[in-house]
């Protein structure tokens, strides 16, 4: 079920790691198809002036997504600040680009802290914010995919996705 809210406010979206590269130009272009987003990443300095240049359609909140319970702050801050969630983008990520051989434990447990526990707290807490809110978050497993998906994301076969991706 869709709430009266959700049908007349525009769509809302939530970009992890939105300060840089791949996750700001996604910003963007949300903001430009006339998302509201709330914009995350671990650069303030960076999501603040990010979000102040893009005007009121868009909020940054400051988070570290492997801090317990940073996913449901994030789900739950575009919640008050849109009213809705349409859309995660759940791109916050870390690299290693030395050499894995001598990595120390450390780098390489930060690395999976944030590109897979993270990712997958992210997708949880948005998730049950889309349930709660009616709506049936996309299903994650390739099992589920359609056969086209093979090769893309099923997400742009999904009607609320924007027609860029």
């Amino acid at each position: 079920m869709t709430t009266t809210a959700q049908t007349s406010s525009p769509r809302a979206a939530i970009v992890t790691g939105a300060t840089s590269g791949i996750g700001e130009a996604t910003t963007r272009a949300l903001h430009a198809e006339g998302y509201r987003v709330l914009l995350t990443g671990r650069s303030q300095s960076r999501g603040e002036a990010l979000a102040r240049e893009l005007g009121s359609g868009a909020h940054f909140y400051p988070e570290d997504l492997t801090e317990s319970d940073a996913a449901t702050r994030v789900a739950e801050a575009a919640l008050a600040f849109a009213g809705r969630l349409d859309v995660l983008v759940n791109n916050a990520g870390i690299d290693h680009t030395g050499d894995i051989l001598t990595a120390p434990m450390e780098e390489i447990r930060a690395v999976f802290e944030t590109n897979t526990f993270g990712t997958m707290a992210m997708l949880q807490a948005a998730g049950k914010v889309m349930k709660i809110l009616g709506e049936d978050p996309l299903s994650t497993s390739p099992r589920d995919w359609p056969p086209s998906a093979s090769r893309r994301c099923p997400c742009t076969q999904h009607p609320k996705a924007p027609s860029w991706l």
